[in-house]
């Protein structure tokens, strides 16, 4: 097995997520700074855009705009070539708590993540995806996921959604503090963590998908 080293990249930055390579560029959400950024290979980044509700997943469009996930209000939105933006989506009806990540297709199809329950103040529970099709027309994808956090889509059209939930053990603290559950914060909580691939056949052209009957378990984390 061949092994690597680690050099720094980049740094000065609050909390990276989303990282995407895209037209010769690593592309990277901001989530504290609420930027969008671009890395040169040299480490050096280029804001692209502030999205004032937080940006977190990323996609990209065939006419060369970018969309971004905001995720206070569960909008997607869409900065354009010239650095302009603008809301692409509204899925806060369907999002049962934070908005987090996002896939968009080579057919222009999105879909969109949330957490599924109030950060801090509520236990997880399951939720949905939306879809957003090239029209920009918002539909909830049927099939219940809990934490859905990084999806992709397979040569046969099936999307893969990896899923994540948070198991207590005896020995973990009952407090909440900072606005954090203690199943995600707290040096003095014993978690696990169960990532899960879900399988939802997913028709691109009409938005429609069922959940299959399987799930692989995909890796896990003391």
């Amino acid at each position: 097995m061949k092994l690597h080293t680690l050099d720094q990249f980049a740094s000065g930055h609050q909390f990276l997520e989303a990282l995407r390579w895209h037209d010769g560029k690593l592309w990277a959400s901001d989530f504290f700074s609420k930027q969008v950024l671009t890395f040169e290979p040299d480490g050096s980044t280029s804001a692209v855009a502030e999205i004032p509700g937080a940006p977190s997943g990323i996609g990209f469009l065939d006419d060369g705009s970018t969309l971004v996930v905001s995720q206070k209000d569960a909008l997607i939105q869409r900065i354009s070539s010239d650095g302009t933006v603008d809301t692409y989506a509204d899925f806060s009806g369907l999002a049962g708590g934070i908005a987090n990540d996002l896939l968009v297709t080579s057919a222009g199809h999105a879909y969109a993540g949330n957490f599924g329950f109030a950060l801090g103040e509520e236990d997880p529970k399951p939720t949905n995806l939306a879809h957003i099709d090239p029209q920009g027309t918002v539909r909830r994808v049927d099939g219940d996921v809990t934490f859905p956090n990084g999806m992709g889509v397979t040569a046969d059209g099936t999307l893969l959604v990896q899923r994540r939930s948070h198991i207590e053990s005896p020995r973990s603290t009952s407090s909440r503090t900072a606005g954090c559950p203690t199943t995600e914060c707290g040096h003095n909580s014993a978690m696990r963590t169960i990532l899960t691939v879900s399988r939802l056949t997913q028709t691109v052209v009409s938005g429609s998908a069922t959940p299959s009957r399987s799930a692989k378990t995909a890796a896990s984390t003391a």
